[in-house]
């Protein structure tokens, strides 16, 4: 894959050919990916193994000490991006902050962000896909960024400046009504968006009215972009959710934005939909339906949702292994939210039956990143107390923990 990188002309791998001109040190990426995995069998981490390896190797062969330590530490972390990217909001500045402290270096980084291509795309066929391509790009970018101004002291307001988010919305609202919506507007909301979208997700709020909803589905090459509008309440997120599980939908990923006034803007981006053929139009048009009927997916419409996928509570398919689900729930990842990571068998609903649970015991959902790999589901929420604190309760954080996997085995 290192080898035919140069010519490939997906447009999905413009960045990463890019990256890879970048890297003046050729041999050196070379051993990384001849010994990435070679510490497999040898111990009970084999990127540490493998590191260990391929240090001894090059100093064997007269390579320098600083060339040594960078093949090593290109081995060592070789999985890392792929397990960013498969469980961290990469809107966090923590995010980004914590993993570029384990980056030498913008040089460092080209050459991970290389192989880390190459080892995904060498797994199997489905393993890369134009949605992983777009979130590792992300992730390089938004890390080269951050490498390239080490020393700056002043925090840099992130997102549109407020003349051009109110010129936006000076198109769908009054001038009025725009310094209002600016200034509902939360600052990582802000960072995410552009003043365009802004402006069209202000149009969205717009159709709310008295218990409505609006919404915009966007088709693109890789995955769906779907945006809904409502007004703040308990549970919207899993009415949401099950809305979306209902019309036969997977969510590949999803951010939560509540802004001031309890306005709510919920973005989620879906697998390709199987009934693609019928239009963006006609998906918008049935989940608004969905929505203002109050729809509430339950569980035996799940079972049968489920069993008329051919898949199973704890599945994937019926002829492979039951995954166990496994919770997690840390207050170290994120510096403003509490992140509870879920593994268990990849089964569609999956979100609104975690969503369910967050409900019933009083929590709120921020973001969440969702990520599946062969039949196992390897999702992360990033969540808050109602008042918008973490939860630091060590007995609470274990009730979640145990409720979420009751939850996914019963139902």
């Amino acid at each position: 894959q290192l080898a035919y990188l140069p010519r490939r002309t997906e447009p999905e791998l413009s960045s990463l050919r890019r990256a890879l001109e970048q890297v003046t040190d050729r041999e050196v990426l070379v051993l990384g990916c001849f010994y990435h995995d070679i510490g497999k069998g040898v111990g009970p981490n084999h990127s540490l193994s493998g590191a260990r390896m391929v240090f001894a190797f090059m100093e064997r062969m007269g390579f320098s000490a600083s060339r040594c330590l960078t093949a090593s530490n290109i081995v060592l972390h070789h999985l890392l991006m792929n397990e960013v990217i498969q469980r961290r909001d990469l809107d966090d500045p923590r995010t980004i902050r914590d993993f570029a402290a384990k980056m030498e270096g913008p040089a460092f980084l080209h050459k991970l962000y290389a192989l880390t291509y190459c080892d995904v795309s060498s797994v199997h066929p489905t393993a890369w896909s134009s949605w992983k391509a777009s979130q590792l790009q992300q992730l390089y970018e938004a890390t080269l960024e951050f490498l390239l101004r080490p020393y700056q002291v002043a925090q840099v307001r992130r997102g549109p400046e407020e003349a051009e988010i109110l010129a936006a919305l000076g198109r769908v609202l009054s001038p009025e009504e725009a310094k209002s919506q600016l200034q509902a507007l939360t600052e990582n909301y802000l960072a995410a968006h552009s003043a365009e979208e802004i402006a069209v997700h202000a149009a969205l709020l717009q159709e709310t009215g008295s218990g409505g909803y609006g919404a915009e589905v966007v088709p693109k090459a890789t995955h769906w972009e779907i945006t809904v509008a409502a007004r703040d309440e308990k549970a919207l997120l899993c009415r949401i959710a099950g809305t979306l599980s209902h019309l036969g939908l997977s969510i590949l990923s999803a951010k939560i934005y509540t802004l001031g006034g309890g306005k709510v803007i919920d973005r989620f981006w879906v697998a390709l939909p199987e009934e693609g053929r019928q239009g963006a139009e006609n998906l918008r048009n049935r989940l608004v339906e969905e929505l203002r009927k109050h729809f509430r997916l339950g569980r035996e419409e799940l079972r049968s949702l489920r069993h008329r996928l051919g898949v199973h509570p704890g599945y994937g398919t019926e002829l492979e292994v039951r995954t166990e689900p496994k919770v997690l729930v840390s207050n170290d990842i994120s510096d403003d939210f509490t992140v509870v990571d879920v593994t268990c068998g990849d089964q569609i609903g999956l979100v609104y039956q975690v969503a369910r649970v967050f409900s019933e015991m009083d929590l709120n959902v921020h973001g969440a990143v969702l990520t599946t790999e062969a039949d196992k589901a390897m999702d992360s929420f990033y969540i808050t107390t109602e008042d918008g604190s973490k939860v630091l309760d060590a007995s609470r954080c274990a009730a979640i923990a145990d409720a979420i996997a009751n939850e996914l085995k019963t139902a």
